[in-house]
Parts: structure tokens; sequence; C-alpha cells
């Protein structure tokens, strides 16, 4: 017989599947897991190799310990060897008085219940798996968000990302933003008229931080690898002068009150206009020189 181990509920679904389609006469048993046994597979395989003749039979065993056996010439006489041998009877003694594990269905007759089973099962199963995947990504998340509040710039890139500031003619603008249709419509709109850099998450503006030099920063709160409030911090630890503007689509009181204190000249809430955009360049460090000394406020 086949033994299935691997996405063995996938697997079952699809055969009973094509079972029931051609009906092809094989049946179906179910051999439930034990309370407290680790796994039975060795005692099914013992059993299933003395009652069932069927050599293309396949064997599924299943992540919740259930086993599944779909098969040719499978009776009730099957189903009572294999019980035999589950219970460690002796061939031929009395039967033992409780229930086997081991039910036999058809596949025709009992085909909404034994689908409706096997198909309990894959969902349980990826429901475990979109748990597990959300979990890594949780800690690849967090890795990632160490990984940036540990870099470290020495003196010699901090001189030079002052330097490019002061002697770029243009503004410089850096815009950190995940969702990559609001970063192009940003990156479009200022792209003529300044050095505007887009960048997609935290790790990659704090790498390109110093390099780029930007007079004014719009970062937004959400971030995939970061929360946005935290790279602020993180950039005006080593750039105290960092002109960032925070961009969020949740515009309440807490995050904006959160972003002035840690250091953001404002928060602009999505969806924003040009002018909103404008306004804030026009307030930046470079601008304010460039306009003969506009005053530089904070604005929500």
């Amino acid at each position: 017989m086949i033994l299935i181990t691997e996405h063995a509920e996938e697997k079952l679904y699809k055969a009973l599947y094509s079972a029931w389609e051609k009906k092809s006469g094989q049946r179906c048993m179910q051999i439930s897991k034990s309370p407290g046994e680790e796994s039975e597979l060795p005692i099914v395989m013992k059993a299933v190799s003395e009652a069932v003749e069927d050599q293309e039979g396949m064997i599924f065993d299943c992540m919740d310990g259930d086993i599944y056996i779909l098969a040719s010439g499978m009776t009730i006489k099957t189903q009572d060897r294999i019980n035999t041998v589950m219970r460690g009877s002796t061939p031929g003694a009395s039967p033992a008085p409780a229930p086997g594990p081991a039910n036999l269905f058809d596949i025709q007759m009992h085909w909404a219940s034994l689908i409706g089973e096997v198909d309990r099962k894959r969902e349980m199963i990826s429901a475990r798996e979109g748990e597990k995947r959300k979990q890594e990504e949780k800690e690849k998340q967090e890795q990632l968000r160490r990984l940036i509040i540990g870099i470290h710039f020495d003196d010699t890139a901090i001189d030079g990302m002052y330097k490019k500031r002061d002697t770029r003619q243009k503004i410089g603008i850096m815009i950190v933003e995940d969702d990559s249709f609001t970063r192009s419509l940003l990156f479009n709109t200022l792209k003529n008229n300044h050095e505007a850099l887009p960048i997609a998450d935290g790790y990659n503006a704090i790498v390109k931080y110093p390099i780029h030099a930007p007079d004014i920063v719009f970062l937004d709160i959400d971030l995939p690898d970061i929360n946005g409030l935290e790279l602020l911090a993180k950039i005006k630890s080593f750039d105290p002068a960092a002109h960032i503007v925070m961009l969020s689509g949740n515009s309440n009181k807490t995050n904006i009150m959160q972003a002035i204190e840690k250091g953001a000249k404002g928060f602009i809430g999505k969806p924003f206009t040009k002018e909103k955009l404008f306004q804030y360049i026009n307030k930046c460090p470079k601008a304010i020189i460039q306009n003969g000394g506009i005053k530089n406020e904070i604005h929500i």
C-alpha cells in the first residue's frame, strides 16, 4: 500500500473526490487516534497489511493523528480484523466489548459526512499554517526592527551627510511610504523640482539617510519592518536637525501627540493634498533660507 504523510489531508480530499466521481467501488476506513497515544501508524500498518488485499490502496496519515485507508475490497470483516489487531487481541478470540477505532465508510453512501470531516481537517491545517506564517512574519519584523534600531553611523558618515545637505541646491526629500500607490503619487508630484527619493521600508530609509541627506522627510507611521514613530526617534538620535513630517491614515490625537513629542515637525492625514505637501516643504530649513526667512512652524 502507498503511505502518504505529507499534505495528507489535501491529498485525501482529492483522492476521495476522484473515487466518488468515478464510482470506483473503493471504500474509506477511518482509524481515529486514541487519546494519549503519540502515533498509531506502526500498528495500523501491521493491521492493514494483514487485513487489506488491495496493494494499490492508500494510507493517509493526517496531522491530528487520524489515519484513513482508501482501498478496494474492504468489508465489515476487514474492519473487524483491523480492530482485532488494533486492540491487541488474538485472532479468533472473542471480540472485546469496546468498539474499535476503525470505521468503514461507503464513499457514495456516506459522502457528505466523510468529505465534510476531511474538509474540516483541511481548514484546521490551513488555519494552523496561517497562524504559523503570522508568527514567522512577526518574528522577522522584530528582527528587522532590532537591526534598524542597532544601526550606527560613524563621524565620517555624519559629517558627509551635513556637507551634502549644506551644498545641495535643490531641496532633498525622502519619501518613506510602504504603499506603492501613495509612494508613487508623492514621488511624481515632487520629482521635477526637488531631489526626491522614494523608499518602501524603514531599513532602507535608515541606510540611505546619510547618503541622501534629506532636507525633509515624509514618513509613514505604518511601515512593514518598524513603526514610523520608532524610526522618527532613530533618525533624530543621529540627526537632531532632521525635519520630519509624519504621514498616516489614522490621524488620531495620540498619534499626532506622539509624533510631535518625538520631534516631528508636522502630521499629514491621508488622503492629502498637494498644497499641504508644499506647505510643509516651504517650512523646511533650506526652503526658509531660499525664501528669505519664512518662520518655521509646526502644522497639523
